[in-house]
């Protein structure tokens, strides 16, 4: 039977103390530049910040447009949109003439009609 022999006692190349000083170097160096990459995710917070803000004003434009675009429309319709007796005012005041009124006549009673079966 072989028995295993264990050293107890401090290591040849302890991880924690580096033989020519190299460590203290990488330490210092670690805190010297600490303060640029702090800087630098200040400064990439600040333009994801500035970004997302722009995204936002875009999207309450758009919003603003297409309420303005619906009521626009919608006006826009009002006025276009004549009812068969308005248009029958509209042609005796543009000509007294009675095949115009005949003819709006019939034009007015096809849109009725085209109404109904809607």
């Amino acid at each position: 039977m072989e028995v295993e022999r264990i050293k107890i006692g401090e290591p040849d190349n302890p991880p924690n103390k580096p033989e020519d000083g190299s460590g203290s170097i990488n330490i210092l160096k670690t805190i010297a530049e600490q303060s640029s990459m702090l800087s630098n995710l200040a400064m990439s917070n600040l333009i994801n910040n500035n970004n997302r803000s722009q995204q936002n004003t875009l999207q309450n434009q758009s919003s603003i447009n297409q309420v303005f675009i619906s009521t626009t429309s919608n006006s826009v319709n009002l006025v276009n949109n004549l009812s068969p007796s308005e248009a029958r005012c509209a042609t005796d005041v543009t000509s007294n003439n009675e095949v115009a009124q005949s003819i709006a006549d019939l034009s007015a009673a096809l849109k009725v009609k085209q109404k109904d079966n809607k």
